[in-house]
């Protein structure tokens, strides 16, 4: 399937509010951002993963911790069958809004609420796991990736997409938001150190779960616990590897 011909970005309804909580005005400033910079790096993951995943007219595809569902539209080209997840019932329904508002109540496309360590799938159930930019935000990576590893079907394919939150590409992202007015959580020098010194000399900072205290580089070691990685890439210029701000890995399923 030609991804230059049906890929594209679909804007989503307009659904800020005044009462919106920080956290939504936050995805909605992202994907539906007036700057070309800000919505480029918002839909740098899935426009990279779509290149390395082979579709099928009867692939059934999982896009777990869908948040409020800004890459259906995309995906609702390439499967037969589409599983939006995510935990936040507010997300799941702005998901559902998107859907009815930008594919026309698409009935490829059903959502769910549910907690990611608890997947209410039947085992070998996907053929293609999206898991775009959510480990970031899992207490329990190897319990997450356990259930990811059961309900994908032997030779399924995952991508991973994770920020990296590190080192120089840590203080290119903080540079790039403010120049962009692009929404950042803010770190202290203090945490800076503890986050990128303090690992590299072996010892684990300890904090709570988020961007501040994400190391790509422990998850990855986590994935081949479950997984076969058959791809890494830095985007969006993979020869600057970690300069980067995303890393991309694909795997496969193998028993």
């Amino acid at each position: 399937m030609n991804l230059k011909s049906k890929y594209r970005i679909i804007e989503r309804p307009n659904i800020s509010n005044k009462n919106s909580t920080t956290e939504k005005r936050f995805t909605q400033h992202l994907y539906g951002s007036k700057s070309f910079l800000i919505k480029y790096y918002a839909f740098l993951p899935l426009i990279h993963s779509i290149k390395y995943i082979t579709f099928s007219e009867n692939s059934r595809i999982l896009d777990i911790g869908c948040s409020d569902g800004p890459f259906l539209p995309t995906l609702n080209y390439y499967a037969k069958s589409i599983i939006a997840n995510d935990i936040l019932k507010d997300r799941v329904r702005e998901a559902k809004n998107l859907v009815d508002f930008s594919l026309n109540k698409s009935k490829k496309v059903n959502l769910i609420c549910s907690d990611g360590q608890h997947l209410p799938f039947k085992e070998n159930n996907f053929d293609i796991i999206f898991c775009l930019e959510v480990l970031e935000h899992i207490a329990r990576p190897n319990h997450f990736l356990g259930e990811l590893f059961r309900v994908l079907k032997e030779n399924g394919k995952l991508v991973f997409t994770l920020p990296i939150e590190t080192g120089l590409s840590l203080l290119i992202r903080n540079f790039i938001g403010k120049i962009a007015n692009f929404p950042r959580p803010k770190y202290k020098l203090k945490q800076y150190f503890q986050r990128v010194l303090l690992k590299k000399g072996g010892r684990e900072y300890k904090g709570e779960v988020g961007h501040k205290n994400f190391d790509w580089r422990e998850i990855k070691n986590n994935i081949k616990l479950y997984f076969k990685i058959i791809k890494m890439k830095f985007i969006p210029i993979n020869y600057l590897k970690d300069v980067n701000p995303i890393v991309l890995i694909k795997a496969v399923k193998v028993i």
